[in-house]
């Protein structure tokens, strides 16, 4: 997939989207208190907070992945599992507003990156492969 690839799937309804949809986390955490965010369900699954620092840290690993494929003529990527990122305890053990800060400013970089692409870059590197690891 070329990066020309990329770009003709962010129609601008996405790239609004983008741009929009984290204004959701406010209001679905207004008036919630720490202890709330910060509440395991039974199944012992993640927590608000640790869903939430979850999206922050892989708009890490994404933005990161987006400059080997506009830099790297075949970049791999092995599948994504935060239980073997040594990122992911630093993101978990963030209090709520620092997951909050680092997400939207990783939006706004992600956004930024997006929005920046256009089809002359199509004559260099930027094909996705996935490996099975």
């Amino acid at each position: 997939m070329t990066v020309a690839h990329i770009w003709g799937r962010f129609d601008e309804s996405q790239v609004v989207r983008l741009k929009t949809q984290l204004a959701s986390v406010e209001l679905l955490f207004s008036g919630a208190t720490p202890e709330r965010i910060d509440r395991r369900p039974a199944s012992g699954k993640w927590s608000a907070r640790e869903n939430l620092a979850h999206i922050g840290r892989y708009h890490e690993i994404f933005l990161e992945r987006l400059h080997h494929i506009l830099t790297e003529q075949s970049p791999q990527f092995a599948r994504y599992r935060a239980e073997e990122d040594p990122g992911w305890q630093e993101w978990q053990s963030r209090n709520f507003e620092e997951i909050r800060t680092g997400l939207v400013a990783l939006r706004l970089n992600l956004i930024d990156k997006i929005t920046a692409l256009n089809l002359s870059i199509t004559t260099g590197p930027g094909f996705i492969h996935h490996s099975e690891k």
